[in-house]
């Protein structure tokens, strides 16, 4: 029969910190260790590059890219016309 304890301490933390404290012009054990430990999480999928799914995506951007490259050239020639006006 095996027995385990379930702690809430880091086990790669560790077990003791020395720093070097130029006030006191001497290493200093530090007690405190912190058990805190991050981990990164980003939410997102990804697609194959020659999926239909990934194509229709792409199809999408080109004509979102293309109707602000129509509303751009569309802007400037009201800018031109309100110009010579």
């Amino acid at each position: 029969e095996y027995t385990k304890i379930l702690r809430a301490d880091d086990p790669s933390a560790p077990d003791n910190i020395v720093r070097f404290s130029h006030k006191d012009k001497a290493f200093k054990l530090d007690a405190t260790i912190d058990q805190m430990s991050l981990h990164f999480v980003q939410d997102g999928h990804l697609l194959h590059t020659q999926s239909d799914e990934a194509k229709r995506q792409k199809e999408r951007e080109a004509e979102e890219q293309e109707a602000l490259e129509r509303e751009i050239e569309k802007q400037k020639a009201e800018g031109q016309t309100e110009a010579i006006e």
